[in-house]
């Protein structure tokens, strides 16, 4: 829920739209009409080498106004690639969401899901008994790692079966979500938008450059994905279009481990904004910080419907009405 609020505050300046739209977009459709162009010159290129096909071809413009030549045919070739870019860019948001697990309900989701449980299942036996391991006698290198691997698998799956989701990625955003709740009492959905008005503008920075990561790393997939249009020409287009795909998805992961972490850093250390901002006490030990950020969350949600709340003045001071 997070990453979708964000998919619409992290919005790309002129310069990096330019960028979009002189990187993949331009790398998918010069290297496949090139390949076009090779297999349709392939005999000329073998009978009379690669300046003759060349220059055949641009004989074929020679009889065109230089209005043609110079402005529609420049003008089409760049409408083409900005179109495909701008198509590519909603595309990839859709793309995200089925990497994130956002499926439609049925035996293959839950089947997927099951998996994720029971990986996490594993992983606090594991923990349990390294753990134990590890206070009696110590641990070994090999089960020191296994330990933190366990850890690892812990921190990217939620603890619930019910909130778990089919997909690697998926887990590993909800998870994050879950933390913040889990340790401030905040519901993240309520409490995210309210928190990114008050964030310093260096952390939502940060935030939307995590998120940005992920959504580049999406049009990298789907745009590997596209190259595959492009096997009638050439044998190898699969082969690339698989390595493209599988390095876009890995980002993908490695993107999204980030942003999960940065969010959860967010509520850490900067919820006390929030609480200033909503006119509420921040909590005053540890052992209130779950009862306050339930208090929090019910004010965002609610409004006033809580007739016992007491906003605090400037001061800190808990206002009495008076």
């Amino acid at each position: 829920m997070i990453a979708a609020f964000l998919s619409g505050a992290a919005g790309e300046a002129g310069k990096q739209w330019a960028a979009r739209i002189l990187g993949p977009a331009l790398v998918f459709w010069s290297t496949g009409l090139a390949l076009v162009w090779y297999d349709h010159n392939r005999p000329r290129i073998q009978r009379e080498g690669w300046r003759a096909a060349l220059a055949g071809s641009a004989q074929a413009f020679d009889g065109l106004p230089a209005a043609v030549t110079l402005g529609l045919l420049p003008a089409a070739a760049l409408l083409l690639v900005a179109g495909s870019a701008v198509v590519a860019d909603r595309l990839a948001r859709s793309v995200l969401r089925i990497f994130e697990g956002y499926w439609p309900a049925g035996w293959v989701r839950e089947r997927r899901a099951r998996r994720w449980v029971a990986a996490r299942a594993r992983a606090m036996d594991s923990y349990q008994r390294l753990a134990a391991g590890q206070a009696a006698a110590g641990l070994s290198g090999t089960q020191e790692r296994e330990l933190v691997g366990a850890l690892v698998t812990l921190r990217a799956i939620p603890a619930r079966a019910q909130q778990t989701l089919p997909t690697r990625l998926g887990n590993l955003l909800r998870a994050a979500d879950l933390r913040s709740a889990r340790k401030h009492g905040v519901d993240a959905v309520a409490c995210w938008p309210r928190l990114w008005l008050v964030m310093p503008a260096d952390t939502r920075d940060e935030v939307t450059h995590a998120r940005q990561g992920m959504e580049r790393s999406a049009q990298t997939w789907l745009w590997g994905a596209l190259f595959l249009a492009w096997t009638p020409w050439a044998w190898w287009a699969p082969l690339a279009a698989l390595a493209v795909t599988v390095v876009g998805y890995r980002n993908c992961l490695a993107a999204a481990a980030d942003f999960g972490s940065l969010v959860e850093s967010a509520f850490d250390v900067h919820l006390p904004l929030l609480y200033a901002a909503a006119r509420l006490p921040a909590p005053p030990t540890a052992a209130d910080e779950v009862g306050h950020g339930a208090m929090l969350s019910r004010y965002l949600t609610a409004g006033g419907a809580d007739l016992e709340l007491r906003f605090v003045g400037a001061d800190g001071a808990v206002d009495d009405g008076d």
